[in-house]
């Protein structure tokens, strides 16, 4: 395992330091280790060499030294000294890091050696060990991948731009068009709603998250109907109730979602499928010195996924806020006025820590732009709104109303922005779960040759 000296602590620490704040050393940390941990080590208030010398002793202290490296060097693109200083003290940390697919495929190619190789009694003794946690691995990798699906579901969804439907309810008996954006919409809407069916069954039926994810799949099908039955029958109210209800699932279900992601990633019982290739690779010897390269998959695997998992829970959180904001725009101008000035700073300050670990990138550039025209557009109706001690008592200036329908258009460009990266985060791990699901075969052919062997 590779370990720093004091002197190369120091160095790489200050190195470190120099390039990033307490937030995104914080992230950093959170995607090595799977544990916000930051504040029980540092202190936003010392200065940041100090910061990262404490995170690298963690990361180091936890085994995670080449992960954290990893993802410091991932986020210094653009940034050859840090990255070559990284490479020339640690050598490992040049090595290129596998993909999940990578690192999947040759977890599955070992497990299926482990298989032919327990007609051994040592190797099927290092495996009986940890049956129960295979078992474990399988039950939640369909637990994990069936989440991510229903996530993915409302994340379609949720990129549309509602503000768009609900115009188009208020003009769809005058207006062809606006009929058309709402089937179009309908369209949409149906197949999730099947899918998210499809998934639920997937569940063993005695699964406490079931009941939890059943409730916004039948509020989603109501949805549907109304919807429907609104479009056919020119029921504008009908449709405006499926659109409240479809927003209320896509506000709220995503985080619990989310959270049950985590928390089944976290919960996967990764390390002792580690432990257990290890210990077949002990048993097996000098004769098949291969199978080590199972227990390095695995790590890598495990290193690989929660990171992206963290990254999904930093990018769900940011989202959220996006919600709380969209919602201040029924209010008067002086209200929304205070209200979203104290929302907006810290919905811009989440998505910039997460814009910084990837500044080398178009997209990074092009929320910036937005979060700039946002500022500005807010600019000028606070100077058309001068607060005093009473908002409640400020006489609307006329042009406060276009002032805001500028805000809510820059907003919402920005808002799609970030939505869009989400979404291909998104879409990354999904792949990720989907390929986690390709050992389960090896994996239940090793439990099926255990039941065999002690029958």
């Amino acid at each position: 395992m590779t370990v720093l000296d004091p002197v190369q602590l120091e160095s790489l620490g200050n190195a470190i330091g120099d390039r990033f704040d307490f937030d995104t050393l914080d992230v950093i940390l959170y995607k090595t280790t799977g544990d916000s941990v930051i504040n029980s080590i540092a202190a936003r208030s010392e200065p940041s060499k100090i910061i990262a010398r404490k995170c690298l002793t963690q990361a180091q202290s936890d085994g995670l030294l080449l992960a954290f490296l990893a993802f410091v060097v991932e986020a210094s693109r653009g940034h050859t000294a840090l990255r070559d200083l990284i490479f020339a003290m640690v050598p490992d940390a040049a090595q290129t890091r596998p993909t999940a697919r990578q690192a999947k495929d040759v977890t599955v190619a070992q497990l299926y050696l482990t298989k032919d190789r327990m007609t051994l009694p040592a190797i099927r003794a290092a495996v009986a060990v940890w049956r129960d946690a295979l078992a474990l691995l399988l039950s939640g990798s369909t637990m994990l991948e069936v989440h991510k699906s229903f996530h993915d579901c409302l994340h379609k969804l949720q990129v549309r731009r509602f503000e768009s439907f609900h115009d188009a309810a208020r003009t769809m008996a005058t207006n062809p068009a606006s009929a058309g954006s709402l089937r179009d919409f309908l369209d949409r809407l149906a197949p999730s709603h099947t899918e998210a069916l499809a998934l639920l069954d997937r569940l063993p039926p005695g699964d406490g998250s079931r009941a939890i994810q059943s409730g916004w799949i039948t509020d989603l099908g109501l949805s549907v109907s109304l919807l429907e039955n609104g479009l056919n029958s020119d029921r504008s109210l009908d449709v405006k109730t499926a659109l409240r209800k479809v927003e209320r699932i896509l506000e709220s279900d995503p985080s619990q979602i989310n959270r049950v992601i985590f928390s089944v990633a976290r919960g996967l019982p990764l390390q002792s499928l580690v432990t257990a290739l290890e210990k077949v690779s002990e048993a097996a010897g000098e004769a098949n010195p291969g199978l080590a390269a199972g227990a390095v998959a695995v790590r890598d695997l495990r290193a690989i996924l929660i990171g992206k998992v963290v990254d999904h829970d930093l990018w769900q959180s940011a989202d959220d806020t996006l919600w709380t904001i969209n919602r201040l725009f029924l209010l008067p101008p002086e209200p929304f006025l205070t209200d979203f000035g104290q929302f907006w700073p810290e919905a811009k300050r989440k998505y910039e820590v997460l814009v910084r670990m990837s500044e080398h990138e178009s997209w990074a550039r092009q929320v910036r732009d937005y979060a700039g025209l946002v500022d500005d557009a807010l600019s000028a109706l606070e100077a058309c709104l001068p607060l005093g001690d009473d908002p409640a008592l400020a006489v609307p200036h006329p042009a406060a109303p276009a002032l805001i329908a500028k805000v809510r258009e820059r907003f919402d460009n920005y808002k799609q922005a970030v939505r869009q990266q989400f979404f291909a985060r998104d879409k990354a791990l999904q792949t990720d779960c989907r390929d986690l699901l390709d050992i389960r075969q090896p994996l239940e052919a090793i439990l099926e040759q255990l039941v065999q062997q002690d029958g």
